[in-house]
């Protein structure tokens, strides 16, 4: 899963509470084979710390490097205080007692997760490039040892830990995937992106039998930035509102996201269960934006066929490389589309989209397993509430029932359709009823920003469950019964 996800694992053990803040410059200690019997750990501590020291400035990054017998208790004790980051090749101590397991230094002695968390010092990330100890052979090293491991850190203060699955193979691969991985996190990445690209440096790069990319897991948030360029702006991260959704987006939308997250905040669900609300709501909304963008198309007469019928209806990756090619026409033509940027966000967002279309077929063919739900779920409505972000011009744009004999319109807006008069700056409000009054009996789209009206291609039926007039879109094949629950 993680060769799709920014993925953050929990695990057993007390996650830490402080406060996770973004610096303009970090402090960084690697400490590499300090029992003098790992050669290629040594040889990591040493590139990292070359490279690393070459390619981030000093004003951003303080380094420090100690290996071998320099490794005492007392001394690595005193160096981790005030460390940011922290990487650590060498061996790895195990106990049935979480915070009795820790990292194997000089001179036979064990620096325990008891010992830093009651050192009171304070790390953003931990980076453990570890392998068992030969005191310690006698315990299989597996995933469920590795996170009741990284548990113990976690505990013990540390906000992320980044650990081995099983024990890290000796080359030059594995030196290579380390340094990517600071290459990224260093160009500004979150912690979880720059795992997620190194993951995916090496398995371009590195040979198809070479599963190192798969050995290493994220413990903590995967969107954590440790470091950010004094530079550049400090971005502003929109958080999204379901409420203003539940009001203001056209009712297919507004309803099915609605339904979405109360399934959601109830928690009566399990996480396999509610990638099915998420997977129609996102189908809702396709259907929206395809109806506009095909609308819109058919409006200034480009001649392509849009399917507006059950018996040539398509499905859902169809009907995106509709929505896509009726965008290039707009391009080509320079037609400004009735939504003045759904151009720049669906084109910004193509991949991930079809990264979704991809998601919902193995859905529906059962390729998603039960124990890897959390992971498509939280990814798929990441992506989901952005688009819904970015396209909040959506708010502004109405589509109503133009009544036959009043100025009391039923508009599509909110959970539930409501009849409702055309809001619009007196200035404008004769030539709005001027177009109005063509389309009695019609759905429109209205534009509210830039005062336009074209026709709507789409029907009105009534739901037979709720008895609401909902809008419906023939031209859509909905595979929902399809799914195949596993």
């Amino acid at each position: 899963m993680s060769d799709k996800f920014f993925i953050g694992k929990t695990v057993r053990g007390e996650s830490s509470q402080n406060v996770f803040k973004e610096k303009e410059k970090l402090r960084m200690l690697i400490v590499a084979d300090p029992t003098e019997d790992l050669e290629w750990a040594q040889k990591e501590g040493e590139q990292l710390f070359r490279v690393l020291s070459e390619q981030v400035s000093a004003s951003r990054l303080e380094i420090e490097f100690i290996g071998g017998r320099q490794v005492t208790k007392l001394k690595l004790l005193s160096l981790i205080k005030g460390k940011n980051i922290i990487h650590y090749s060498g061996h790895l101590y195990f106990s049935d007692d979480p915070l009795e397991n820790g990292w194997q230094i000089s001179e036979g002695k064990i620096l325990k997760a008891r010992e830093i968390k009651n050192s009171g010092f304070n790390t953003d990330l931990v980076f453990s490039n570890s392998c068992q100890s030969n005191s310690n052979v006698s315990r299989a090293l597996n995933s469920d040892l590795m996170n009741n491991f990284a548990g113990a850190f976690l505990m013990s203060g540390i906000k992320s830990f980044i650990g081995t699955n099983w024990e890290i193979v000796d080359n030059q691969n594995t030196i290579d995937f380390t340094i990517q991985f600071y290459t990224y996190l260093f160009g500004d990445r979150s912690i979880g992106e720059s795992l997620f690209l190194a993951k995916e440096y090496a398995r371009r790069t590195f040979d198809t039998n070479d599963l190192t990319w798969t050995n290493y897991s994220l413990h903590g948030i995967p969107n954590q930035q440790v470091i950010v360029d004094p530079t550049k702006g400090k971005s502003i991260q929109k958080i999204i509102n379901p409420t203003l959704i539940s009001k203001f987006y056209p009712s297919n939308i507004a309803a099915s996201y609605h339904n979405f997250t109360q399934k959601q905040k109830e928690e009566t669900e399990s996480s396999f269960e509610l990638i099915q609300s998420l997977i129609f709501s996102f189908e809702e909304f396709s259907k929206i934006i395809g109806g506009i963008i095909f609308s819109d198309h058919q409006y200034h007469s480009l001649g392509k066929y849009i399917p507006n019928n059950p018996d040539d209806a398509v499905e859902i990756k169809k009907w995106w490389e509709l929505i896509y090619q009726c965008l290039m026409d707009f391009r080509k033509l320079e037609i400004s589309p009735l939504i003045s940027n759904i151009q720049e966000v669906l084109q910004v967002n193509k991949d991930t989209i079809q990264k979704m279309i991809q998601w919902i077929e193995l859905y529906r063919r059962g390729q998603i397993l039960l124990d890897s739900a959390d992971g498509y779920l939280i990814s798929f409505q990441y992506y989901y509430e952005n688009l819904l972000m970015e396209l909040e011009e959506l708010e502004k744009t109405s589509i109503f029932l133009v009544s036959t004999n009043s100025n009391n319109h039923l508009f599509f807006r909110g959970i539930k359709p409501e009849a409702s008069l055309v809001v619009a700056p007196v200035v404008k409000q004769d030539y709005i009823g001027e177009q109005i009054e063509k389309f009695r009996g019609k759905v429109i789209v209205f534009n509210e920003n830039r005062m336009t009206i074209i026709p709507m291609l789409c029907n009105v039926i009534e739901n037979p469950e709720t008895k609401d007039l909902e809008l419906s879109f023939p031209g859509f094949k909905s595979e929902k019964n399809s799914i195949q629950n596993i």
